[in-house]
C-alpha cells in the first residue's frame, strides 16, 4: 500500500514537472521595477573654476541658504618696477556684488587707490573691447553696478581683462592683466 502511494505520488509529481516544461515556448515576462519607474532626476555636473561656498554668519558659522561663489586664477602685473610678474586674481561673488583681489609674488594683497574708480578694459568673445567701472574699497575691486557679473552672465568663453591703476590714481603705474573664466557660473548662481 506503500509502495502504491509512493509511486502516485511519483507519479504525479513527473506529470506536474513534465508539464511546466511544456511551456517553454513562451517568452518570460519582464519583472516591472516600480523603483525604475518613479521620477528620475538627471544631475548634471557643472564644470567650473568657480566654487559655491556656505557663505558664514558673524560667529563663523554656516548660512545654509547662503552662498559666495570664488575663484583663483593667475595673471601678470607690470609696473615702474616690475614687466609681466606673475600675480594671483582672487574673486568673489557675494549677494550679485563681485569682489576682485590682486596677490602679487609674494602673496601678499596689492595696495588699491581706495575710494577711486577704474573703467576695466575687457575684450567679450567677438572681439570688441568694453569698458567696465570698477570701484575701490579696503583693498577690493568692487563692481557695484553689476555691469561685470551682467556681461560675464552673456559670454561663453573667458574674458580678457586689463585693469590700468593709472586711470584711477595717477601716481599709480600698476596694469593687472587676467582672464576671467565664465564656465558654468550662470548654473551656480541659479
Amino acid at each position: 500500500m506503500r509502495k502504491i502511494i509512493q509511486l502516485v505520488l511519483f507519479s504525479g509529481l513527473a506529470m506536474l514537472i513534465v508539464s511546466c516544461g511544456s511551456n517553454s515556448n513562451q517568452k518570460p515576462q519582464p519583472v516591472k521595477d516600480t523603483k525604475s519607474d518613479s521620477i528620475v532626476k538627471e544631475i548634471k555636473a557643472i564644470k567650473s573654476d568657480w566654487k559655491k561656498i556656505h557663505a558664514l554668519d558673524e560667529f563663523g558659522d554656516k548660512i545654509e541658504s547662503k552662498y559666495t561663489l570664488n575663484v583663483q586664477f593667475k595673471g601678470t602685473m607690470t609696473n615702474s618696477v616690475e614687466t609681466g610678474s606673475n600675480i594671483t586674481v582672487k574673486m568673489q561673488i557675494k549677494d550679485s556684488l563681485i569682489y576682485t583681489m590682486f596677490y602679487d609674488y609674494s602673496d601678499l594683497e596689492d595696495e588699491l587707490p581706495n575710494g577711486k574708480s577704474i573703467n576695466l578694459k575687457v575684450k567679450i568673445e567677438n572681439g570688441a573691447v568694453l569698458q567696465v567701472k570698477q570701484y575701490f574699497s579696503n583693498n577690493r575691486m568692487i563692481d557695484k553696478d553689476k555691469a561685470l557679473l551682467k556681461l560675464m552672465l552673456t559670454q561663453d568663453v573667458p574674458l580678457k581683462v586689463i585693469a590700468d591703476l593709472s586711470m584711477a590714481d595717477s601716481d599709480a603705474s600698476t596694469v593687472y592683466r587676467y582672464d576671467i573664466s565664465t564656465a558654468g557660473l550662470k548654473d551656480l548662481l541659479k
